[in-house]
């Protein structure tokens, strides 16, 4: 690391990272504005903090202690949305909870019922939607004729 910074002339207290994907420009600006510097070699060891789509990207077991990461080997359960998905369902085995009350309806499209159930839900949210749009379109028309 300290001959990185010394090859790219960063002072030794900067700290720097490495963001892989476009889809961080925020990250990217929020770190910039605390001087961190960008290291744009995505596969490189040189970072304080690497922020990065898909584990893959994260070499777990070569971490040094000051190195930091946004994902966690070995927990997908929680920490992808499917994960946690098919994990808070399983919720009822331990704890009388209805997730429906507090967790947005989802479907894992990769098990073929709950395909099934997704197809099911968007004609009957479909169906939902042009039923309004009809009463809502009898309302205006009878309230003009009165």
């Amino acid at each position: 690391m300290n001959e990185w910074k010394k090859k790219y002339r960063v002072e030794k207290k900067t700290k720097v990272f490495i963001v892989k994907g476009k889809r961080y420009p925020d990250v990217r600006e929020a770190l910039e504005s605390r001087g961190w510097i960008e290291n744009e070699d995505k596969k490189s060891p040189c970072f304080d903090l690497k922020w990065t789509v898909k584990i893959v990207d994260v070499e777990s077991t070569a971490l040094m202690e000051h190195q930091t990461v946004n994902h966690f080997p070995k927990t997908p359960l929680i920490t992808s949305k499917v994960g946690l998905t098919h994990s808070l369902r399983n919720l009822f085995w331990f704890r009388n909870v209805d997730i429906n009350t507090f967790y947005p309806r989802c479907f894992d499209l990769t098990v073929n019922a709950e395909h099934s159930d997704f197809i099911q839900e968007f004609k009957m949210t479909r169906a939902q939607s042009l039923l309004k749009v009809y009463v809502r379109e009898m309302r205006n028309s009878f309230a003009k004729k009165q």
